[in-house]
């Protein structure tokens, strides 16, 4: 069995948490977090262990498990993910021409497979950000947020941290504009956190305080 490597990595980071806490949460080693978020290999790992790994990362099996070829809906391609974890690694606008050279992919094709990441991404409160010849990775509406109920929001609650907070008072301030945060990987995960938490709204262009939170602050 095999779980989606690109998935994984991108709710830890979403998270905020680090491969060494997701291990520890798991009992296994960091390296064991790393291999997943990797190659999605889990064949070797106990039942307990993989399910301790998904349930500490807000993840279940039919989000997190790699389909047969012959299912649907189909993985991302190899190519995608591989974009997918370049710009996960560079926390930064990346040219298109970089894309190419640092996946082996022909940069033709590097447009088509950004839109297919992005259509993997957006379940996980990501997307691919566009800016001229650039791309990058941002928050994203997560229409299904909360489908799980008020454990997920705690989740995101217990994972707040000082930076977060921080954003959230120049959110609860004045409307921010997506596109400011989109360079800062720090920003991108904050937001996600936010916006899981129930604290926030992300627009097409700004994020906004959500009315749960107008509502309790009196704003």
């Amino acid at each position: 069995m095999r779980l989606r490597p690109e998935l994984v990595r991108a709710r830890r980071m979403e998270l905020g948490l680090t491969t060494r806490a997701v291990a520890k949460a798991a009992a296994v080693s960091p390296g064991v977090i790393k291999r997943i978020e990797t190659t999605g290999d889990v064949t070797l790992l106990q039942t307990g262990i993989v399910d301790a790994v998904l349930a500490g990362l807000a993840l279940d099996y039919t989000e997190a498990v790699q389909p047969p070829h012959n299912s649907t809906p189909h993985p991302p391609p190899d190519a995608a993910a591989a974009i997918v974890a370049i710009l996960l690694e560079q926390r930064r606008l990346v040219t298109l021409d970089d894309l190419a050279a640092l996946s082996g992919t022909p940069l033709d094709d590097i447009a088509g497979l950004l839109d297919t990441a992005d259509a993997h991404l957006r379940h996980v409160g990501l997307r691919i950000h566009r800016l001229g010849r650039s791309a990058s990775l941002t928050a994203a509406p997560r229409p299904d947020l909360g489908s799980r109920g008020i454990h997920e929001q705690l989740r995101y609650l217990a994972n707040l941290n000082r930076s977060d907070i921080a954003l959230l008072y120049r959110i609860v301030n004045g409307h921010v504009a997506l596109n400011t945060l989109s360079n800062n990987a720090n920003a991108t995960v904050a937001v996600c956190k936010l916006h899981g938490a129930g604290l926030i709204d992300i627009g097409t262009a700004t994020v906004t305080p959500s009315r749960v939170l107008i509502d309790l602050i009196g704003h």
